[in-house]
C-alpha cells in the first residue's frame, strides 16, 4: 500500500530484517497497534474496559487508505472495499 503509514512500517521492518514484511508481520503489527490505541483511549488494559471501547465503531489505523475497525457481533476487524463488478464480461 502506498500510505505513509505502510511506506513507514516497511521501511522500518525492512532497516532491521533486511526483508520486506510479509503478511504476517502486518498482522502481528496491526493487532499490537490496535491493542495499544485501544488501551491508551481507555486509559486502562482492562478488557471490561477496551471491549466496549472496539464495540463501539473505534477505528484503526490498519496501514491501508481507509480506517479498519470491529463488527460488534463477532468482534471481526473489518476493512472498508469497493466493491465492483464487470457488465458484459465474457471470457474466450
Amino acid at each position: 500500500m502506498n500510505t505513509p503509514s505502510s511506506q513507514a512500517f516497511a521501511k522500518a521492518f525492512t532497516g532491521k530484517y533486511k526483508i520486506p514484511p510479509e503478511n504476517q508481520a502486518w498482522g502481528d503489527y496491526i493487532g499490537v497497534k490496535i491493542m495499544a490505541a485501544a488501551m491508551e483511549e481507555a486509559k486502562s488494559s482492562d478488557p471490561a474496559k477496551i471491549i466496549p471501547l472496539s464495540e463501539s465503531g473505534m477505528e484503526f489505523d490498519i496501514l491501508k487508505p481507509r480506517k479498519g475497525h470491529f463488527r460488534k457481533s463477532d468482534h471481526s476487524l473489518l476493512q472498508h472495499r469497493t466493491h465492483t463488478s464487470l457488465k458484459n464480461f465474457y471470457l474466450i
